[in-house]
């Protein structure tokens, strides 16, 4: 691979690739850090990041004791399943940094059973390492990063336990006014860094042949895709029409709420590929309109739904923005789970990415927005 330099001009990145497999779902999670210690693939070890599951680490925290208070707002509810940062486990139990996560197991008699393992403590893993073509924006050792990352919240609880992903309120937003008036406006802007569109256009590439038929859902104005040749159809589905008739890469273009009705018209089983970018956290009924999407795939299709962590926050749906980042891709494999139309669930990660020197939020986040891609197979 490539490799980029600091301004000094010396090499500094590498890209540390975790792999590991929880029951139907194969998981890829890359952070992209400084070549500080000099470490090359199979130098490092799964264990060399992540401690041994310790089972003296789940424990039993009466409810009284959480610190559940929230400045403003109704006091914070316990959903059995997710994972919620250590300090509102309190001090004595927090040990180290506060802010590291905690999954809350059961919550029942006034007690709250806690597992403060390491999220990827419990699952095999492996870990390769390659010079990376990006510099990046994390500084030390990839054992000091990968500790704080979040890597692990993705997978199901352990044993028979079910996550408590949705109640009345979850998939509400701040602004339930309707959907066509909010997008009505016009923005021809970027929602991800020069950086972050850059690896996903790369990604998408590696799914496209030509000759396919793909399905932009949730489209705007821009499609996070390569050149390709004409035979590659694209049909932009999307709310507002200027900036459908914007983007390029579109052969044909829908206007259609999704949130106001799942069900589109468009012909069973015309797609090879759906794509939906920087969208699905907007979706209020997400199971129906990917039960939809796996009536217009063909057998053998694929979707594939990407984020990050920006969105708009009125508009997103409240549990979207309760999750940590390497939650949300837990929550998406859940949707695709619901509609019983899926199968071949795959969830990839990059993190650790500098931001462009000329981004406009430069000055307040050095590293690119995170990309997560959630797919999956139609059955």
């Amino acid at each position: 691979m490539l490799r980029r330099f600091n301004r000094e001009g010396n090499g500094v990145s590498v890209e540390v690739r975790l792999s590991w497999q929880d029951r139907d779902v194969r998981f890829i999670d890359r952070i992209v850090v400084g070549d500080a210690m000099g470490v090359r693939d199979g130098e490092l070890d799964v264990g060399d990041l992540v401690p041994m599951w310790d089972a003296s680490l789940v424990r039993d925290v009466p409810l009284e004791e959480m610190a559940l208070a929230r400045r403003y707002g109704q006091p914070l509810t316990l959903h059995a399943g997710r994972f919620y940062p250590r300090r509102l486990a309190g001090t004595g139990v927090a040990d180290g940094d506060a802010t590291q996560p905690m999954r809350v197991l059961d919550v029942r008699d006034g007690y709250v059973r806690i597992d403060l393992n390491a999220p990827l403590a419990s699952f095999p893993a492996s870990v390769q390492v390659a010079d990376s073509d990006w510099e990046s924006a994390l500084d030390g050792a990839p054992l000091d990063t990968l500790r704080i990352a979040g890597i692990g919240m993705q997978a199901m609880p352990p044993g028979d336990l079910s996550v408590d992903w949705l109640d009345e309120n979850s998939l509400r937003c701040e602004d339930m006014t309707a959907d066509d008036q909010f997008y009505r406006p016009v923005r021809l802007v970027h929602h991800l860094d020069a950086n972050a569109r850059t690896w996903l256009t790369r990604y998408y590439g590696e799914a496209l042949h030509p000759g396919m038929t793909v399905l932009d859902l949730m489209s705007s104005w821009t499609s996070h895709l390569p050149d390709q040749p004409d035979s590659l159809e694209v049909v932009g589905l999307g709310m507002n029409l200027e900036e459908l008739m914007a983007n390029s890469r579109l052969s044909e273009r829908l206007c259609h709420d999704l949130n106001r009705n799942p069900v589109m018209s468009l012909e069973v089983g015309r797609f090879d590929l759906v794509l939906c970018t920087a969208s699905v956290e907007y979706l209020r009924d997400p199971v129906a309109v990917l039960t939809d999407v796996a009536r217009v795939l063909k057998p053998g299709g694929r979707v594939m739904i990407a984020f990050s962590d920006r969105w708009f926050p009125t508009k997103a749906v409240q549990i979207w923005g309760e999750l940590h980042p390497f939650q949300r891709p837990a929550l998406v494999l859940h949707y695709l789970r619901e509609s019983g139309m899926f199968a071949d669930y795959r969830a990839e990660s990059i993190q650790g990415i500098a931001r462009p020197r000329d981004d406009k939020y430069a000055a307040q986040r050095r590293t690119s927005d995170p990309m997560f891609v959630v797919s999956a197979t139609r059955l």
